[in-house]
């Protein structure tokens, strides 16, 4: 069980890792050459605000469907706060994923392609002011949001319960 819930912790960081992309959005705004009426910057800005809303927020969404099964199955096999404690350190692993593969552009693969060279990196960046804020941050951000998706978890078991 632990072995699993650490390969998944490896790869759990892609899902909500998606929001970042809002940067090329901001960095890169559109530019057309030509003169449409219809496909103008604006548009295509807009287009482009809506496309990455919908990935990122079906793919943090999903990321958090599968933490509330990993909260749920390190509950039922240790004891009750074992998921909550698992959740937590899911949350800041998470935010400093996202910190790894954003700036010092690491990807969950290269722990098993390069592994000393990763672990040197995660272990340096961990003293990094900049890394403990920005996870921290997005830490606090995929810990709430997860509080919203396990309160309708629970709801919707309380109903089948009825």
């Amino acid at each position: 069980m632990v072995t699993i819930g650490f390969v998944w912790l490896l790869f759990y960081p892609n899902a909500p890792y998606i929001l970042t992309d809002f940067i090329h959005v901001i960095r890169v705004p559109p530019s057309i050459n030509q003169n449409h009426t219809i496909l103008t910057n604006n548009a295509i800005l807009w287009y482009d605000i809506v496309l990455n809303s919908s990935f990122a927020f079906i793919g943090h969404l999903i990321g958090l469907i599968s933490l509330v099964i990993c909260h749920n199955l390190f509950r039922k096999t240790f004891k009750k706060y074992s998921g909550w404690i698992f959740v937590t350190i899911a949350s800041l692993v998470g935010g400093y994923g996202i910190y790894l593969g954003r700036f010092v552009r690491l990807n969950s693969w290269n722990i098993l392609t390069k592994p000393l060279q990763t672990i040197k990196t995660i272990i340096v960046d961990l003293f990094n002011t900049k890394a403990v804020l920005f996870s921290l941050c997005f830490g606090f951000f995929i810990f709430l949001t997860y509080l919203i998706v396990y309160s309708f978890h629970k709801l919707k078991q309380s109903d089948e319960n009825r």
